[in-house]
């Protein structure tokens, strides 16, 4: 009886522990993050390219983002897609992107080459 109760001391303090660090995560971002512009960088390309259907965006972690201030970032990153032709091609690109609130994005600048 001795060890179960043990055990359920050391579940409870786990479980504890555990929320208490998902909720450590949470309140640390109060707004726009690299992350989110990468995200939203890969839409404003999606929707310029002949077949976004066959698009494979390269990984946050192959991509550079710099947060420039204000809200503002510049992403450079690649994306592999069919062209008009229908061959696979990499395409690199950089879009500098806005949050005006935490939720709302807008391009300022794209180029895909």
């Amino acid at each position: 009886m001795r060890n179960i109760h043990k055990h359920c001391i050391s579940l409870s303090l786990l479980v504890f522990l555990c929320v208490l660090g998902v909720g450590s995560c949470d309140s640390g971002s109060s707004g726009p993050d690299e992350f989110g512009a990468f995200y939203i960088s890969k839409q404003f390309v999606e929707k310029r390219l002949k077949a976004p259907s066959t698009a494979d965006f390269c990984s946050y972690s192959d991509a550079t983002v710099t947060d420039l201030g204000g809200g503002r970032f510049k992403v450079i990153a690649y994306v592999d897609a069919q062209n008009s032709f229908g061959a696979k091609i990499r395409t690199n690109y950089t879009c500098v992107v806005k949050s005006t609130d935490g939720d709302t994005w807008s391009l300022e600048s794209i180029n895909i080459n």
